[in-house]
């Protein structure tokens, strides 16, 4: 089973981050790997905001993030992360990628999709609670001033879909690039 642990708004820089209506933490920078990020924190999953802070270390880790990153983007300039156990099936779909910064930990990333499609990663975990936002950013906060707690659904337009089933929590579209989170307290989209 897989769910939706957080979806992905590559920028170019932090200039571009703009979310009325939401407390955005202040990230991290992913050493090691170029990097860095801020975080909008649901009670389940998240929106991770992410821009180029070293292209080299970037390029050096295989990532196609400076093609989502650049302005205009060159690629789809949204993807996702999900959690759980990929199914056999799909398995040969994905490639392991070891995280620079947190020694041991292993995402499966997508294998072969085209840079139109949305980057999609799969953090495997047995346990899917200990994977929610609060248990591991323990100085994680949601609350929100527009009184969002949960993020129930996203969807991701682009010109390809990836090679993977739509989700309860995550949907992809063929469209104009777009990303739109459904709140238990409204909504919010990008761009």
């Amino acid at each position: 089973m897989l769910e939706l642990d957080h979806v992905i708004c590559f920028v170019a820089d932090q200039a571009e981050v703009a979310l009325p209506g939401l407390a955005v933490d202040g990230g991290r920078v992913h050493t090691g790997q170029g990097t860095r990020n801020v975080r909008v924190v649901f009670e389940r999953n998240y929106l991770e905001v992410l821009w180029i802070e070293r292209a080299a270390d970037v390029v050096a880790r295989g990532l196609d993030f400076v093609a989502r990153c650049a302005r205009p983007a060159m690629a789809c300039p949204f993807g996702c992360v999900l959690r759980g156990t990929l199914p056999d099936a799909v398995r040969p779909r994905f490639a392991p990628y070891a995280l620079p910064d947190a020694p041991g930990v292993v995402l499966q990333l997508l294998a072969g999709q085209p840079p139109e499609a949305p980057f999609v990663a799969v953090f495997e975990a047995v346990d899917l609670e200990a994977m929610w936002p609060p248990r591991r950013m323990p100085s994680a906060r949601i609350a929100h001033p527009g009184g969002a707690t949960r993020m129930l659904g996203a969807t991701i337009t682009a010109a390809a879909r990836p090679a993977l089933d739509d989700l309860a929590d995550l949907r992809f579209a063929i469209g104009a690039p777009r990303l739109a989170l459904a709140l238990d307290v409204g909504s919010w989209a990008h761009p």
